[in-house]
């Protein structure tokens, strides 16, 4: 099934559009080429964060990340658990220096937090979407509980994007551009799907993501408290 077909309200929520690469001739004459690959179904990174913060799964959220300790059987001490990524080390450090992070209003009296992404994906669910030939990337919060987002009626899977594949006219296309495709053939595709997989991130990441990234955005979460 494509998916520029499917009507289903879960599609109409993703945006479609082209990630362009550039590929090397295989001739230090030759200028690169750049290629358009069309197909990208993918969602705002934003979106999804204040998506999630604003429904109701945000009142299984961890906002302030901790430290747990079990006390030895033989008395010498404390042992260090790790059991979840709001209570690493990590997590514990990175809320730490938010406190300190500039923000856009330098009135700011809102309670700051990490948000906590996570990405995996996983090819086996794409038969269950009839979608043979695009790859899904989920987003997860570690903000909750593993025990919750393994249950699959939570909620907590995110769809992120769906990467399209290689086209075959692409193909053709390298084949009268690059020098070197009838001996470097497989070579220069595991080129371009890198490169395809580094432009979808570029593109992920966009500039909304990155001023959150470096200020911060409010929200509000399901609890009406900012």
């Amino acid at each position: 099934m494509d998916l520029a077909d499917a009507k289903s309200p879960f599609l109409q929520a993703f945006q479609h559009t082209a990630i362009q690469m550039s590929i090397p001739s295989g001739n230090k004459d030759t200028s690169p080429r750049t290629f358009s690959i069309p197909g990208l179904y993918h969602r705002k990174l934003i979106t999804l964060i204040k998506e999630a913060f604003e429904s109701p799964l945000s009142s299984k959220f961890h906002f302030t990340p901790f430290k747990m300790y079990r006390a030895q059987p033989d008395g010498k001490g404390n042992e260090h658990i790790f059991s979840e990524m709001y209570d690493s080390d990590l997590l514990w450090e990175e809320h730490n220096k938010v406190q300190c992070a500039p923000t856009d209003d330098l009135t700011c009296k809102w309670e700051k937090v990490v948000a906590t992404l996570m990405f995996r994906s996983d090819a086996t669910h794409l038969a269950m979407f009839g979608i043979a030939k695009l790859w899904p990337i989920y987003l997860l919060f570690g903000n909750l509980s593993k025990y919750v987002q393994c249950q699959s009626d939570s909620g907590a899977t995110k769809h992120l994007t769906y990467i399209p594949s290689l086209p075959n006219s692409l193909q053709d296309k390298l084949k009268s551009f690059h020098e070197k495709w009838e001996t470097q053939q497989k070579e220069i595709l595991t080129h371009c799907r890198c490169e395809l997989m580094h432009g979808i991130w570029t593109f992920l990441l966009d500039e909304d993501f990155q001023h959150a990234y470096k200020f911060g955005i409010m929200v509000q979460c399901q609890d009406r408290i900012e």
